[in-house]
C-alpha cells in the first residue's frame, strides 16, 4: 500500500497558544484530519513531558477526509520544574512542545504547540467596536486580557475612566481562567445618537503602568422615516403641500405609540395610525408662502421605550415656484 493511501495530519500543524503567564497554562482544541484514501484508526498519543497533555477520545476511526478534535493543554508550572527559557532579554521567551498521534497502521501526525511566556499585560483587541446600537438599546461585547499577572490567580485591576464622548461608563465582568481573563463589557442604553467612546484603564501588580482599552459604539436613532426630510422647492402657490410619511423602529419591533408635533405655525402634522410592517403613518401639511419666502420648520417624533425614548426630527422646507 502506498504512503498516500494512509496519512494523518493536524490542521494547522503549528498551534499558536498566544501569551501565557509564568506558572500558568494554556488550553486549546486542535484538529486532525485523515488526508489519505483509506480509513484510519487513531489509537494513541505521545507527549514529551508532563507539561503537555491531550485528551482525545481513543480509539477513534476516521474515514477519508474526516476530522476529530483533540483538546490540548500546555502547563508551564510543570514545565518550570525542568527550566523555562531564560528571561531578562528584550525578546520574551517562547515555549515549543510536540504532540504526536499514532494510528493502528503506524502512521503519525505531529502537532507543534507554541506559547509566548510573559507577565506583561496583553489586551486583544485594544479597540472594541460594539455592534451598531439604536437609542435605548444596551450593548455587549468581550475582550481578552492576559496574562499580565505574576501568578494565574492574581486579579486584573480595572478602572473605568470618564467616557470621551458622553454616556455611561461600561459595566465590567471579569471571567478569569488559567491563561488570562475575559472581560465581559456591557454598555447601558444611550439616550442620544452619535459615536460614543469610553476608555478602560487596566493594570496588575506585576505591571502597574495602565494599559488603555478604547470602547466605541455607534448609536443611531431608534426611529426612521421615509421620506427622512421634506424639501420641496417650486410648489404651486396658494396650495398647501401634503406629504405622507411612514415611520418605523430600526430594531424591527412594532411602533405602537407615536407622538408627533410641529415647530412652525405653518407646518401641521397628523398621525394616521398603523400601516403594514409595524410602521405608523403621518400626514404633514405645509403652507406655501408667496415667492421668494419659504416655509421652514420641523416635525418632531417621539416614542417611549423602557429606559429612554426614541426621537427623530424631520426637517421641512417649502418654497413656491418663481413667478414668470
Amino acid at each position: 500500500m502506498d504512503a498516500g493511501a494512509t496519512a494523518l495530519a493536524f490542521e494547522p500543524a503549528v498551534l499558536e497558544l498566544g501569551p501565557v503567564v509564568p506558572h500558568g497554562f494554556a488550553e486549546a482544541t486542535a484538529t486532525v484530519r485523515n488526508v489519505g484514501r483509506e480509513p484510519l484508526t487513531v489509537i494513541d498519543y505521545n507527549a514529551p513531558c508532563e507539561c503537555t497533555n491531550a485528551r482525545p477520545e481513543l480509539p477513534r476511526e476516521l474515514r477519508p477526509g474526516e476530522t476529530m478534535s483533540v483538546p490540548v493543554r500546555l502547563d508551564l508550572d510543570h514545565l518550570a520544574r525542568g527550566g523555562l527559557p531564560p528571561e531578562g532579554s528584550d525578546d520574551e521567551p517562547f515555549v515549543e512542545r510536540e504532540l504526536t498521534l499514532s494510528t493502528r497502521r503506524g502512521r503519525k501526525a505531529e502537532l507543534l504547540l507554541r506559547a509566548r511566556v510573559t507577565d506583561r499585560l496583553v489586551v486583544e483587541p485594544v479597540v472594541v467596536d460594539f455592534p451598531r446600537l439604536v437609542v435605548g438599546e444596551a450593548g455587549e461585547a468581550s475582550v481578552r486580557v492576559g496574562p499580565g499577572r505574576a501568578r494565574p490567580d492574581e486579579p486584573v485591576q480595572v478602572l473605568a475612566a470618564r467616557p470621551r464622548g458622553g454616556g455611561p461608563a461600561p459595566e465590567v465582568e471579569l471571567r478569569p481562567d488559567g491563561a488570562g481573563v475575559e472581560l465581559g463589557l456591557r454598555l447601558a442604553p444611550f439616550e442620544e445618537a452619535g459615536t460614543h467612546e469610553s476608555e478602560l484603564l487596566l493594570w496588575t501588580d506585576a505591571q502597574p503602568e495602565p494599559v488603555p482599552l478604547l470602547l466605541r459604539a455607534e448609536v443611531v436613532d431608534l426611529l426612521e422615516a421615509s421620506p427622512a426630510r421634506i424639501d420641496m422647492l417650486g410648489a404651486a402657490p396658494g396650495e398647501p403641500v401634503l406629504v405622507r410619511i411612514a415611520v418605523r423602529r430600526r430594531d424591527g419591533r412594532p411602533l405602537e405609540r407615536l407622538e408627533a408635533s410641529a415647530t412652525s405655525g405653518r407646518v401641521f402634522v397628523e398621525t394616521l395610525g398603523p400601516i403594514g410592517g409595524g410602521a405608523q403613518a403621518l400626514r404633514v401639511t405645509a403652507a406655501v408662502r408667496p415667492w421668494p419666502e419659504e416655509t421652514v420648520g420641523e416635525v418632531r417624533l417621539q416614542t417611549e421605550i423602557p429606559g429612554g425614548a426614541g426621537r427623530l426630527t424631520i426637517p421641512v422646507r417649502v418654497q413656491a415656484r418663481r413667478p414668470r
